[in-house]
């Protein structure tokens, strides 16, 4: 490449910052780092012209950081243990945690789903809720990755978004028709159409990702309130 685009940059800097937040300790800051760098370097490779070499390049970058952000995503779990008592937020709150940390990221979520989702996690934090979105934003990205085969399917161009097309490649199961034996590294750049988080995503994020906070320590907010009063 003669030179780098503002989005490259942007992905090589954040992943340098990453680097260092790791490196300084700073593991939650280095995780969401790691996890915006991939998304702007798939933006790269999704809508800007690359080589070849530069696309596997920046494919194989993305897989090691997502290693990366995986393993901290784990210790920062664990890390979670320890929590002041705070009172947990009641169902509707949770919902509306869950469209909140999800933002303007494009999704297929409907009003029910997100009562749904409230009503399945009693017992959960908001940080707890954070984290359960964090992990589904990365499950389209998870599902390009590991797919095996494509499809084509109509979608917007990327060199007009205001013309459909009908070539656009986006993972799919061995036995859908029209399914191509392929992995991401196979899709040209141009071509690849990521899938938006859905609610499967959100119920697999939220079955590995347990409430930090237990049994009793729900008993202990229930007894130092009863002795204290809401107050402290």
């Amino acid at each position: 490449m003669s030179s780098t685009s503002p989005n490259l940059q942007k992905a090589i800097d954040l992943a340098s910052k990453a680097a260092q937040e790791d490196k300084a300790g700073n593991y939650e800051e280095a995780l969401q780092l790691y996890q915006h760098a991939v998304q702007y370097f798939l933006h790269v490779i999704k809508y800007e012209a690359q080589g070849d070499k530069a696309k596997q390049s920046i494919r194989t970058k993305c897989t090691e950081y997502l290693d990366r952000a995986e393993k901290l995503k784990e210790y920062l779990k664990k890390k979670e243990k320890k929590r002041i008592y705070i009172p947990l937020p009641e169902a509707h709150a949770r919902a509306a945690m869950f469209k909140l940390h999800l933002g303007a990221t494009q999704n297929s979520l409907t009003e029910t789903d997100f009562r749904e989702l409230g009503k399945k996690t009693d017992g959960y934090s908001g940080a707890d809720i954070s984290i359960i979105v964090r992990d589904a934003l990365m499950q389209p990205v998870r599902k390009v990755q590991s797919a095996t085969h494509f499809k084509k399917v109509q979608g917007p161009s990327r060199a007009d978004p205001n013309n459909l097309v009908d070539d656009l490649l986006t993972p799919c199961s061995p036995g859908d028709p029209g399914a191509i034996e392929m992995t991401w590294m196979d899709v040209p750049g141009d071509k690849l159409l990521e899938p938006v988080v859905c609610m499967s995503d959100m119920l697999r994020s939220l079955s590995s990702t347990k409430p930090t906070v237990n049994e009793h320590d729900l008993l202990k907010l229930k007894k130092f309130t009863e002795d204290f009063g809401q107050e402290g």
